[in-house]
């Protein structure tokens, strides 16, 4: 019996001979990855964009309701955005050393999130994640990172980590993402249930060898806004304070969306450190750490 479904990959494959084509073509010297999003008959590439829409290399206009994974906030090619990438362009890219703009967005980012004090700024969300777990550590001198059943923080090895669905809800253990990360690695990972109050508890247990407890203000697999999350996330902070451990807020996802101030603001939180991606520049590669001024001062 054709199901719906069946209907559905039909008429993909019907109207994307060239992507499909392409995509054949390429794929003995090209890995276009396994996001569950590009889980397609083949990929579908996209040639243009513009708004909330993107138009592909066969013609077809489909409405984006990824936005770029989420670092178009204003949408594709939005005229203020392409207008500034054309004037930074014109004068120029990739000096390598400083430029006068890094103060101007330290300064936007400082008067937005209400717990920024400095930011430093890299190249991407998964490399804010991981200079923050760094600077953690520096300021500890404790090595384990706890984070939560659901999360997604980037893909360096420090993060790659899913949860073994054979251990108990409230005991969750921590699986590695790829079988290249390391056992040193794989021996820092403290793994926390979502929206728990076992997790205190493990976070107590733990204490004197957690350098960081990470978390989305909303999970992007998981978005809830209800008070009784909020009110649990209160909790993990004020348990993290108590515990003499550092609280991250992975704002890649929830920073200038939820509010102007992000999660942070949004849901009132006071994290010691807050991470950011690409949505820092409309899309273009850019990630950036804020927090607190004697945490940031600690990056090398």
């Amino acid at each position: 019996m054709t199901t719906r479904a069946d209907e559905a990959r039909a008429d993909l494959v019907a109207r994307t001979p060239r992507s499909r084509e392409i995509g054949e073509r390429s794929r003995e010297i090209l890995n276009m990855g396994s996001a569950a999003s590009l889980e397609m008959p083949h990929p579908v590439l996209i040639a243009e964009s513009d708004g909330a829409r993107v138009t592909d290399v066969d013609g077809n206009t489909y409405i984006d309701c990824q936005l770029g994974f989420g670092t178009h906030v204003l949408g594709h090619r939005h005229s203020a955005v392409v207008a500034a990438l054309h004037e930074a362009i014109d004068r120029g890219f990739q000096f390598g050393i400083h430029n006068p703009a890094q103060e101007t967005l330290a300064s936007l980012v400082c008067e937005a999130v209400p717990a920024a004090e400095a930011v430093i700024f890299c190249n991407s969300g998964t490399e804010a994640t991981m200079y923050a777990i760094r600077v953690a550590r520096a300021a500890s001198g404790r090595s384990k990172v706890a984070t939560f059943d659901g999360a997604y923080h980037g893909a360096h090895n420090d993060v790659m980590v899913v949860t073994d669905p054979d251990s108990p809800h409230d005991a969750p253990r921590a699986l590695p993402m790829s079988p290249d990360v390391p056992q040193g690695v794989r021996d820092t990972q403290v793994r926390l249930p979502y929206r728990s109050p076992a997790a205190f508890d493990i976070i107590r247990a733990h204490a004197d060898e957690l350098a960081l407890v990470m978390i989305e203000p909303v999970q992007s697999s998981n978005p809830r806004l209800d008070a009784e999350t909020t009110a649990w996330l209160h909790e993990l902070r004020e348990v993290c304070r108590s515990c003499d451990v550092l609280f991250l807020a992975d704002e890649v996802i929830t920073g200038f969306r939820l509010a102007w101030g992000g999660g942070q603001e949004a849901l009132g939180l006071d994290p010691d450190l807050a991470t950011y991606g690409k949505a820092l520049g409309g899309g273009v590669p850019i990630g950036g750490v804020s927090g607190r001024a004697d945490l940031i001062r600690l990056f090398l």
